[in-house]
């Protein structure tokens, strides 16, 4: 068995922010995303391999695919609010957590289908038909991020050993290698990827 193969299809969910060049098909899924169709010409022309953005809505129990290896829940929404402050809205549970699971579940029902597949970020009960893990990454550079008040970036920054925040180009590694062969035996792990933040 080669150490890497690239996967069938990869189907990211809020993919269209750079995070979905792996080698493999992709099928970007986005919802708010501006620039989502340019991305994926962007990534295909870099790459050679085939590219298609697919609007969707991770919050309703909705995917876009047909044959698919592997899928990567990362569709988040981000607001201002203190916590304390919070309400059904403002939480976004809809995206940040349902989200999570009608892609799981949309994944999920292919993956058993098909008799194989990876997803990042579920459990054992599909340990028969799929390879399921979590990679938790500190904070990455990204609109959503940018678009915070300059002090609360200025105290994340300071809460990092490594001094400074991901490029979201520097992600894609890690969903590489668990889409690859090269960690066949690997299911049920949790990756943290954070330059240090999460150190005591």
């Amino acid at each position: 068995m080669p150490l890497y193969q690239p996967p069938n299809v990869h189907a990211p969910t809020g993919g269209a922010r750079g995070i979905a060049e792996t080698g493999a098909d992709v099928a970007l899924i986005y919802l708010s995303s501006i620039d989502a169709e340019r991305t994926a010409a962007k990534i295909a022309a870099q790459t050679g391999v085939r590219v298609k953005a697919y609007h969707s809505d991770v919050s309703k129990r909705n995917i876009i695919a047909e044959t698919i290896s592997i899928v990567v829940a990362n569709s988040e929404v981000c607001a201002n609010v203190p916590s304390l402050e919070y309400t059904e809205e403002t939480r976004n549970n809809s995206v940040n957590y349902d989200g999570v699971m009608w892609t799981a579940q949309a994944a999920g029902k292919i993956f058993e289908k098909q008799g194989k597949g990876n997803r990042y970020g579920v459990t054992v009960e599909w340990a028969h038909f799929a390879r399921v893990n979590c990679i938790s990454f500190g904070f990455i550079l990204t609109i959503m991020l940018t678009g915070q008040p300059k002090e609360l970036m200025a105290q994340w920054l300071a809460m990092i050993p490594g001094r400074r925040i991901c490029d979201s180009a520097e992600s894609k590694g890690a969903y590489v290698f668990l889409a690859s062969d090269a960690c066949c035996y690997m299911t049920g792990a949790h990756l943290v990827i954070d330059a240090g933040y999460n150190l005591p």
